[in-house]
């Protein structure tokens, strides 16, 4: 055994001697012929020693004219020889982890990177091994920094031109790895270096929409982002958009999207915060877009959330999703008229992630402003999408809409809730049992309830004062901020006209009852003050509660004939103050409350107080 180990030891010296003694010789065919022989003989062994010998004694000749050669690229003959050549030496310092953080090899990182910069070149080379040999290289910090300035993914994958369908998780892995930099390290990124990468990435995604390219894209993005880099890296924002466009549309009705998407949320929703990539949503095209790639987000989240691997906090960038979604849910009749490539879905797989998030996970401890917001728009998908109210939304819808209850000064805002569901529920459901009820009572209390909000003092006073309801106070400059105002104003006009024409669709649920008539009536007066003023004025609500007063009286086997006598004057001004040509006062009250909806979500969630209907037909 001491005899084989001896024998071994000399085999070793001698090799070394051998590879010491051929690269000093000015050739550079033996030179080559040197280090190739080096390699295969230890290439299986993983020996820090040889790596060592290797590299402080490379002849400086062939490193030169590897230089030169990935430098000029397939304009030199004999370039994919040497290309092969050098990545078996790359391959060879990469397997030895203490070499690799050696200063000393960085001139061979930096020659890799520059032959994988050509196009043109048919390589025969594994990109799978030099795959490996890039994880091992990156487990250096200061590796990184050189791969990153110089674009070494996006080279990469242009490099060998692969569909890599095999090799895409590990291509995955690498550039989540590389584009981890940590904090210690920020400092040595070069801005130009970054500015100019994108500015590559981008341009030639605009003309071939590979998928790793978009990998590499939204890494150098993210890394950008997570570093608070993305003010000082100029770029292209349209372009940007351009390239989100063609990704979305192209996963946009997939089960399964890639795991940069969310990537593309984040950063997206970060852009819209900065001044100086300014870049405004004013398009039926872009509000569609973004709706869905924040819903493949959200879903996301959500569905991890109830797994129980994470935790859902409704911040500042999730609001502002949740708002961009929303929008797209309040003109959703419009967008279904588009070709709109599968919004439809996303949306619905968002809403049944939130209910199996609800399921798993109570929202009980939220602040009740967030149980608002998430019940808003909860309820808003639920009604838009046309989908089935089952018991536990109705539990759901209870237990918040309790607690709203508790708060005086959230009136408005459990009206707005409760008139989406108040015609689509039960009378026999816990929810409209507990708080509303049968019969005609049940739209009287809709009246009642809808003129003690909007004369409220201090309704009133904050809105005079602030010029924003509760809750909705920052939605405008900290959420909506890139919604291009004309656009918006577009938008509601857009509803308006597919409400004017979708209500001649609409049947009376109730248009024997002299009662229910005068409610719309009463009705259509309040929303039509309310797109005139935001709040009613007491002259008005005291004539209001006196035509219900009359009503009451006059309906009543009680009342004596003096009494009816004054209730038929009063019905017969209200009558006459609503005299009508049309058959807009024949809709039912659930289709009316759509508009009083509509005016809400205007004045309040998405626009200005001061804002109205311009086309209200009830003028």
């Amino acid at each position: 055994m001491e005899s084989s180990q001896n024998v071994d030891i000399d085999a070793r010296k001698q090799a070394f001697d051998d590879y010491v003694n051929q690269i000093i010789i000015v050739d550079l065919e033996i030179q080559k012929e040197a280090v190739r022989n080096l390699i295969q003989r230890f290439k299986d062994e993983h020996d820090s020693e040889v790596g060592h010998i290797l590299i402080d004694n490379f002849p400086l000749e062939l490193l030169g004219e590897m230089e030169f050669m990935g430098l000029m690229g397939t304009l030199m003959e004999g370039f994919q020889d040497i290309e092969l050549y050098f990545f078996d030496v790359f391959n060879f310092i990469c397997q030895d982890r203490n070499l690799i953080s050696q200063s000393k090899i960085r001139p061979f990182i930096e020659l890799f990177t520059q032959f994988i910069k050509h196009r043109d070149t048919k390589s025969g080379y594994d990109p799978e091994t030099l795959l490996k040999s890039l994880i091992m290289c990156i487990s250096h910090e200061q590796n990184k920094i050189i791969l990153i300035h110089e674009n070494a993914m996006f080279n990469f994958y242009y490099h060998f031109r692969l569909p890599m369908i095999n090799l895409e998780p590990k291509f995955w892995i690498l550039c989540q790895s590389l584009y981890d930099i940590k904090p210690s390290n920020i400092g040595f990124l070069s801005r130009l270096k970054l500015t100019d990468s994108l500015s590559q990435i981008m341009t030639r995604l605009s003309i071939s929409k590979g998928e790793n390219g978009a990998m590499v894209l939204f890494n150098v993005l993210r890394m950008i982002h997570r570093n608070r880099l993305l003010e000082d890296i100029k770029f292209d924002i349209d372009q940007l958009f351009d390239i989100t466009k063609a990704i979305f549309y192209r996963h946009s009705t997939k089960l399964y999207h890639p795991p940069y998407m969310k990537y593309v949320s984040k950063i997206w929703t970060n852009l819209f915060n900065i001044y100086n990539n300014s870049f405004e949503i004013n398009s039926f095209e872009q509000l569609i877009v973004f709706a869905g790639i924040f819903s493949i987000d959200l879903s996301s989240k959500l569905r991890e959330v109830a797994k129980g691997s994470d935790c859902f906090e409704l911040n500042k960038n999730k609001r502002t999703r949740l708002y961009i979604i929303h929008l797209a849910l309040v003109v959703y009749r419009m967008i279904r008229y588009l070709p709109e490539r599968g919004l439809h879905g996303l949306l619905i797989r968002l809403h049944w992630s939130f209910k199996k998030y609800f399921k798993n996970v109570s929202i009980d401890n939220f602040p009740i402003e967030t149980q608002f917001l998430i019940l808003q728009y909860y309820i808003k998908s639920l009604i838009t999408l046309n989908l089935k109210i089952v018991k536990p939304d109705i539990r759901l819808i209870t237990n918040i809409f309790q607690r709203l209850q508790t708060y005086p000064q959230f009136k408005l805002h459990s009206i707005f809730i409760y008139s989406h569901l108040l015609f689509r529920i039960s009378d026999h459901s816990k929810f409209i049992k507990s708080y509303f009820p049968s019969g005609l009572e049940k739209p009287k209390k809709v009246l009642t309830d809808l003129i003690t909000a909007l004369t409220d003092e201090t309704y009133i006073d904050k809105l005079k004062k602030e010029q924003s309801l509760l809750l909705y106070e920052d939605v405008k400059t900290n959420h909506l901020s890139m919604i291009c105002e004309g656009f918006l104003g577009d938008l509601f006009v857009a509803c308006e006209t597919d409400m004017f024409y979708g209500c001649n669709n609409h049947t009376p649920i109730v248009i024997d009852y002299e009662e229910y008539k005068m409610f719309k009536q009463v009705l259509i007066l309040i929303i039509r003050a309310f797109n005139e003023s935001n709040h009613l004025v007491k002259t008005m609500t005291d004539y209001y509660m006196t035509v219900f007063d009359a009503y009451s009286k006059y309906f009543s086997p009680t009342s004596s004939d003096r009494d009816k006598t004054r209730s038929v004057s009063l019905l017969t001004l209200l009558s006459t103050g609503s005299a009508h040509t049309h058959s807009w006062y024949d809709l039912p009250i659930h289709v009316l409350l759509s508009w009083f909806r509509l005016i809400y979500e205007l004045k309040f969630i998405f626009g200005d107080i001061n804002n109205k209907l311009l086309n209200f037909p009830f003028h």
